[in-house]
């Protein structure tokens, strides 16, 4: 292993010895990134040389085979990188156990590595195989204060989401007890007094029997007078105060018009009837009212939920995307305004890795592991395309092929001196 560039997370070389289904395999990587393609036939120790060997390498003990050693093997597995600045990283020994030079650094541990190699970072297949929420997540850590803000623009909208479910649901009970409810165009505008109305029969009939007696008595006094009046040389004193009695009787008679009850009681004997239709009528505008305002509210929230959803997407177009075309829909990745399940797995692969590349934007390699959904020319543009940014990522192929860097058979590099 030679080679350094002062860059700590530049993958200059690994070296694999007697691990899993491996005898050897020693590269060099270019400097300059790029795709670097290992393949042969299935089984062939693939993924226990470009995969495998780094996990175990640099993401800890977790990620350490239970059997590293290559079976029939009488040496230990043994696993070393070498990086940019001089740190070298090894696995080996009986235990597999783990050895960080750092310059500088004498007791350098895990802990370095953790510090400077996130997990996605290096591997993100997590991401290709995981849930919508995961690569949501993980799209969310490399976008600083996006996240945090879209986390309470969400919280906000399952509130709202909720209380209008809530306000649909009463406005819906609200609005079907209206319709049931009858209605009475034709009843009175206010509820009738049935008392009322019987202590005015009862006033209307009093004064028919006292106008009645007056009627009556002015009757005798009519006929009294007449009588009076024969005998006007004797009876003139009395007929005077007769007429003088006339008179006063006649202008009480006058005040005391006869009053006809029949309209009054025409309305006692519906009055019942035309009470409980004003009631019903009134019932249900109260519940017209409360219909309206509680659709009303159900309208305030929807335009809420609407306002939320706007100042969310509005977040994500302005949020620095690790590739152009990005976002989020229905708590998954889009891309162009595909689904995720839309989406050509090789611009699968792509995003994926520049949002982990985004979360660490200081890696300079990535292990893609199988690489299958390319074609030749895909996988080229995508070699092309991490050496432009000058990253190294590190691919697997069931394939010989012109496309493959390095061919393992048999758990050894083709074409390679072996020991």
């Amino acid at each position: 292993m030679t080679g350094k560039t002062k860059d700590p997370l530049q993958l200059l070389a690994l070296e694999v010895r007697n691990f899993k289904a491996l005898h050897v395999f020693a590269v060099e990587f270019p400097p300059d990134g790029g795709a670097v393609v290992v393949g042969g036939p299935n089984r062939a120790g693939k993924t226990s040389a470009a995969v495998d060997s780094l996990r175990a390498l640099l993401l800890g003990d977790r990620y350490k085979p239970t059997n590293p050693t290559r079976d029939g093997s009488a040496v230990a597995a043994h696993v070393a990188a070498l990086f940019g600045d001089g740190t070298k990283v090894e696995r080996g020994g009986k235990n597999f156990s783990l050895k960080v030079t750092a310059p500088g650094d004498p007791d350098a541990r895990q802990g370095l590595l953790d510090a400077r190699f996130a997990r996605l970072a290096i591997d993100p297949s997590p991401l290709l195989i995981g849930s919508g929420k995961d690569r949501v997540e993980a799209l969310l850590k490399s976008l600083p204060g996006v996240g945090e803000k879209l986390d309470g623009l969400d919280r906000q909208h399952t509130d709202l989401f909720s209380q209008r479910t809530s306000a649909g649901t009463l406005a819906n009970s609200a609005e079907t007890q209206l319709a049931a409810m009858p209605h009475y165009p034709d009843a009175p505008a206010e509820v009738v007094s049935v008392s009322a109305l019987a202590e005015e029969i009862r006033a209307a009939e009093a004064n028919n029997s006292k106008r009645d007696m007056v009627e009556a008595e002015f009757g005798r006094a009519r006929d009294f007078t007449m009588a009076l009046s024969t005998q006007v040389d004797e009876l003139q004193r009395k007929l005077t105060h007769a007429r003088v009695f006339r008179d006063a009787l006649e202008a009480t008679l006058d005040t005391l018009s006869a009053i006809d009850t029949g309209p009054t009681r025409a309305k006692l004997e519906t009055a019942e009837e035309d009470n409980a239709k004003v009631r019903a009528n009134a019932a249900r505008k109260a519940q017209e009212a409360d219909a309206i305002a509680k659709r009303a509210e159900h309208k305030r929230l929807d335009n809420g939920i609407s306002f939320v959803r706007d100042a969310r997407q509005a977040l994500l177009e302005g949020a620095d995307m690790p590739l152009a075309g990005l976002g989020i829909k229905d708590g998954e990745l889009t891309f162009n305004g595909q689904s995720w399940d839309g989406i050509a797995g090789s611009d699968r692969l792509n995003i994926v890795i520049q949002i982990c590349r985004k979360q660490q934007p200081g890696c300079r390699f990535v292990v893609v592991g199988p690489c299958e959904e390319m074609d030749i020319d895909t996988l080229r543009r995508f070699s092309d395309a991490c050496k432009a940014v000058g990253l190294l990522a590190v691919c697997t192929r069931v394939s010989m092929g012109p496309e493959v860097d390095h061919v393992i058979e048999n758990g050894r590099i083709v074409g390679a001196e072996n020991d």
